[in-house]
């Protein structure tokens, strides 16, 4: 290539590890939002606990696991908490794999305290983020996830494995990372239990929070910086 362009800093670190050294002209250039479609406005928060949200699609069961463990240590701390879970299950068999939730939820003893969205379009994101308080992100090594963006640009904080790109699209104001171990070959799982008092410490100071995630959407991810970068 005569000119490389990267999702995000771990996304070059990736691309250094695994293809080699860069001797052609880069940059970094971060997925863009639209800050005028996915805005604060008309967003009121849950007026006795939060409304968490897991966004995107959960093709990776183990993403929607960790979620129901947050869930579970967060209801100890904040007992009308309420998660959000947007798109698609596991697996071939959308059927079965909701039976496989339904079941890891009843061992929780969480039933009631979940909504499934099912598959959703852009539009229908758009009114799901105005539903919740704050976004939970449990994948691992997530190299820059539009979802994020998305999340900021509508006032929602974020509470997320520490690791991939998410860390530097959230930046130090706008979320709470917890640490996992980092490795290319092992999948490794955010401390429920510290999930769960980084969503206490962003309930806490709601406001606060949500007002850094708009501003750093502001900052990074609109669409005029984007193509102008691009240009």
């Amino acid at each position: 290539a005569d000119y490389l362009v990267f999702q995000s800093k771990f996304c070059e670190v990736s691309a250094k590890k695994f293809l080699g050294e860069i001797n052609v002209p880069n940059q970094i250039i971060y997925n863009a939002v639209d800050l005028n479609l996915y805005h604060v406005k008309n967003r009121k928060p849950a007026s006795k606990g939060p409304i968490i949200l897991l966004g995107g699609n959960q093709y990776e069961k183990y993403r929607f696991e960790s979620a129901i463990d947050v869930l579970f240590h967060t209801i100890k701390l904040l007992p009308d908490a309420r998660l959000i879970i947007t798109g698609r299950l596991w697996g071939d068999d959308p059927i079965n794999a909701l039976a496989q939730a339904n079941e890891y939820i009843k061992k929780r003893n969480l039933l009631g305290k979940i909504l499934f969205t099912g598959s959703y379009t852009q539009n229908d994101a758009i009114s799901i983020f105005k539903q919740a308080d704050i976004l939970i992100h449990t994948k691992y090594n997530d190299p820059s996830p539009n979802l994020i963006a998305e999340a900021l640009s509508s006032g929602l904080p974020v509470v997320y494995s520490d690791s991939g790109g998410v860390p530097e699209l959230v930046g130090p104001d706008a979320g709470i990372g917890i640490p996992v171990p980092h490795s290319w070959e092992q999948i490794s799982l955010p401390d429920p239990d510290a999930m769960a008092q980084g969503i206490l410490s962003i309930w806490e100071n709601l406001a606060c929070f949500s007002d850094a995630a708009r501003q750093k959407a502001v900052e990074d991810f609109g669409l005029e910086k984007f193509i102008k970068k691009h240009k």
